[in-house]
C-alpha cells in the first residue's frame, strides 16, 4: 500500500473533460477539483472504494451525490479518472 508521502499524476480521460465536467454544476465541479487535488494525489486507494463487476480493477470516489470514477496505475503512479457523473447515471456502461 502506497505511503502518505507518494505523489499521484491525475489523467483526466477526454470524455471526462469534454463531456462530464462542463455538465457539473458550479458548486459541484469546485468540491471535485478539491477532492481530486487532496484526495487521489495521495492516497487514491485509501480513500476510494474498489468497485465490482463490470467495473472491476476501478475505484469510486464519493463526492456528495457525485461519484469520480478512476483506475489507479501503481508503477506509474498516475490515477486515470474515466467518469465523474451523478450516482444515478455513472454505472450505466464501464
Amino acid at each position: 500500500m502506497p505511503s502518505g508521502n507518494d505523489t499521484y499524476k491525475i489523467i483526466l480521460e477526454d470524455d471526462v473533460v469534454r463531456r462530464d465536467i462542463p455538465r457539473l454544476p458550479q458548486m459541484v465541479r469546485q468540491h471535485v477539483k478539491k477532492a481530486i487535488r487532496e484526495k487521489l494525489t495521495r492516497l487514491p486507494e485509501t480513500f476510494g472504494k474498489p468497485l465490482r463487476h463490470n467495473w472491476k480493477g476501478f475505484f469510486r470516489l464519493r463526492v456528495g451525490d457525485y461519484r469520480v470514477v478512476y483506475r489507479i496505475d501503481e508503477p506509474r503512479k498516475t490515477v486515470c479518472v474515466v467518469a465523474i457523473k451523478h450516482r444515478r447515471f455513472v454505472y450505466e456502461e464501464p
